[in-house]
């Protein structure tokens, strides 16, 4: 399976670390300096979906968080 994620980049280390220690293979695709953000595509297996969930998560906690412009 394949998703393809954009990550802020203020969250980048925490997003990578989670990469990292879960073994999952990713490239990046694409970057925004208009955001800052980078596109991320990561493939995962069925066992691993719990760990896309907590990324998705942790990224929209960030949105969430952030004040309205």
């Amino acid at each position: 399976m394949n998703r393809t994620i954009k990550v802020p980049l203020a969250v980048l280390p925490v997003i990578a670390d989670l990469i990292i220690d879960n073994d999952l293979q990713h490239e990046i695709i694409a970057s925004n300096n208009a955001e800052p953000s980078v596109t991320l595509n990561i493939t995962y297996d069925k066992s691993e979906r719990p760990i896309i969930h907590k990324i998705h998560d942790y990224i929209d906690e960030y949105w969430e968080e952030m004040p309205a412009k």
